[in-house]
């Protein structure tokens, strides 16, 4: 599996932002949180191939990933949530009553669930209603790389295990990642901090586009 992993890896290299052109293999691997039972793939990508290959194209490249080698099972809906990473405060029975609709339509739809990733705002609160109801569900953070914090822990993974910390506290220019997704694609601009947010947003709609395609229902 690992092997295989490697080749589809080889097949979505990023390019090496730090001098040049020459393609440079991949990130990726699993990531643990203190206090979660289960780990989270990630793979770190650049946010385009061109000249190599055209955004759709691309996308299709990283539908592969997802369902070849990650062994997402097919979705038979897409939900794309998109919203403020400012974080906000519900009432408890609102919180209750959205916790337990997401978990509900997720559940009963075996959709693929795609957030910005950071554990901050809407998708912070989306991570932890599906976790609060353990339900079994594909949620993949997709989340530009120029923003995660201990990013630097990522480099060089091949395949093994990379320990996240929660407990720091996000800034304007880095925050930590939501724990209860089970996927995360990080994408790769070349920018850091507030200048990365909102570049890997045309890369996200190539990918729910493809996999909206790929869908397995009416």
């Amino acid at each position: 599996e690992k092997d295989a992993l490697r080749t589809a890896v080889l097949e979505a290299y990023r390019q090496d932002h730090a001098g040049g052109d020459r393609p440079k293999m991949a990130d990726f691997g699993q990531l643990l949180f203190c206090g979660q039972e289960q780990s989270a793939h990630f793979i770190h990508l650049a946010h385009s191939r061109e000249p190599f290959q055209e955004l759709p194209q691309y996308a299709r490249t990283i539908g592969n990933l997802l369902e070849r080698y990650w062994k997402l099972p097919p979705a038979s809906v897409i939900i794309s949530i998109t919203g403020g990473a400012k974080d906000f405060t519900l009432s408890p029975r609102l919180l209750k009553s959205f916790s337990h609709g997401l978990a509900k339509a997720v559940q009963a739809t075996n959709a693929w669930v795609f957030t910005g990733g950071t554990n901050a705002g809407v998708m912070k609160l989306v991570g932890r209603a599906l976790g609060m109801h353990k339900v079994e569900a594909s949620l993949i953070g997709i989340v530009p790389y120029g923003v995660v914090q201990d990013r630097d822990n990522l480099a060089g993974c091949s395949g093994g295990r990379v320990r996240m910390t929660l407990n720091k506290t996000p800034t304007k220019d880095a925050t930590s990642i939501e724990p209860n997704h089970t996927h995360f694609i990080m994408v790769d601009t070349g920018t850091e901090g507030r200048a990365a947010f909102g570049r890997e947003v045309e890369l996200r709609f190539q990918i729910e586009k493809e996999c909206s395609k790929r869908r397995k229902g009416p």
